[in-house]
């Protein structure tokens, strides 16, 4: 009397790969725990240095007693990037099979962040001395450098696509702050530089002619 009620339910497995939902859910579970594995053996290996016994108590005050920056010590970049994708993958696959539609809808995004992460996780597998891994080398040494020039420029950026929202949202450039950082950034790559700026020119020459120039000296020389 079960079979009809089951077959179709294993045919339904099958056919909308539900199972491969399940598989997704199990691996990222078991690399989860890994994770936590690879943590608490490194809060024993700290409380054992300190010297105190590797009970519960002694572990909770070793931890305590570290620096935040020794804390974050413990959380690598891949580290970061492995739980970030197994996060996104459990809520992905378990939404996934609740709801089987196609349509992009936040199960979507999940899924989509979690092969982002997994694909992006592959790199830490590669050999550190090869030149496979000479990406990860560069934006490592740079990332000081680039980081702090990125939050020195982003309220420029900012002042720039807020100008252009008050000053030409007529012409359909700049309508909304989104746009407006799109319609930007296109024109720091070299897209659309004549139509932008001819668009601002006529709504307002003097002013057209001076965003877009102390933009592009700004930006690109």
């Amino acid at each position: 009397m079960e079979t009809p009620t089951v077959t179709p339910y294993l045919g339904n497995l099958l056919k909308n790969y539900l199972w491969l939902n399940i598989v997704i859910i199990v691996l990222a579970i078991a690399s989860l725990g890994t994770i936590v594995n690879y943590v608490h053996k490194r809060l024993e290996l700290v409380s054992s240095i300190a010297g105190n016994n590797l009970n519960l108590t002694a572990k909770s005050r070793a931890w305590e007693r570290l620096r935040i920056s020794e804390k974050l010590k413990f959380f690598n970049f891949w580290l970061i990037i492995a739980i970030l994708g197994n996060l996104f993958q459990i809520f992905g696959g378990i939404i996934s099979i609740i709801d089987q539609n196609t349509v992009l809808t936040v199960h979507e995004v999940l899924v989509g962040f979690g092969c982002f992460f997994a694909w992006i996780g592959i790199i830490r597998f590669l050999p550190h001395d090869s030149p496979s891994y000479t990406v990860v080398h560069t934006v490592s040494r740079t990332f000081e450098t680039i980081g702090l020039y990125i939050i020195g420029i982003i309220p420029i950026f900012m002042g720039y696509a807020f100008l252009g929202i008050c000053s030409f949202w007529q012409t359909g450039v700049y309508p909304t702050t989104p746009l407006s950082l799109l319609a930007n950034y296109a024109v720091v790559n070299g897209d659309s530089v004549y139509a932008f700026s001819l668009a601002s020119y006529y709504q307002n020459s003097f002013m057209g002619q001076l965003y877009f120039y102390t933009f592009v000296v700004f930006f690109i020389w």
